[in-house]
């Protein structure tokens, strides 16, 4: 989920921010906020809360912060979830990590496949970026989850008629590898969708 949300980023040059509904299958998980903000150095900033309660009333906070440079290019992460934190910095084309839990703090660096593309550029389509209908964009991003880089495609279907609890609107599609998303003209997402898992735009 949180590669989902972190790939739907884009740069605007003020704030945009947006609350969502999360759901399990057919079930009301819980709740997400999404901001986008420009950074000081002219990039952008990427900040995801999401809220979620299992079956058994068992709740999980999970808090993740982004920021690239103007032209997608990662410059550092961040992860929490209860004890434990994940920050990473990226030098050039190199992950300097640092995961930090009840069992102490770990650091070690690990390197982009050599000629890679790092940069996230289809994270400006819509904002920056116009993509014609079909256009595809591959690079690799570092998964917070796995702790690695990982090859990933974005690919924009085209645009689409979507019924959501905000009304009918015109949404671009965006395949990201398995996953898909649906932008609205602010450039933040409509609607997510990754296996089982559903985030619905709240109305403003």
């Amino acid at each position: 989920m949180l590669t989902l949300i972190a790939a739907a980023m884009a740069a605007l040059p003020s704030e945009v921010k947006a609350d969502y509904d999360v759901f399990v299958g057919d079930r009301m998980a819980g709740n997400a906020t999404i901001v986008r903000k420009a950074s000081e150095t002219k990039g952008y900033i990427a900040i995801q809360r999401i809220e979620l309660s299992a079956p058994d009333g068992r709740k999980a906070i999970v808090n993740q912060e982004n920021e690239y440079s103007s032209d997608g290019t990662p410059i550092r992460k961040v992860l929490t979830q209860g004890a434990k934190t994940i920050s990473v910095v990226f030098i050039g084309r190199t992950a300097r990590l640092k995961v930090e839990d009840e069992n102490g703090s770990r650091e070690t660096t690990i390197g982009a496949p050599i000629e890679a593309e790092i940069r996230s550029t289809s994270d400006l389509w819509f904002v920056s970026i116009t993509p014609n209908r079909g256009a595809i964009h591959e690079y690799h991003r570092f998964d917070l989850s796995a702790l690695k880089w990982v090859k990933t495609t974005a690919r924009y279907v085209g645009e689409e008629q979507l019924s959501t609890s905000i009304g009918t609107i015109a949404a671009h599609l965006v395949e990201i590898d398995q996953n898909k998303t649906w932008f609205a003209a602010d450039g933040l997402p409509v609607r997510m969708a990754m296996d089982n898992v559903r985030m619905e735009r709240k109305a403003q």
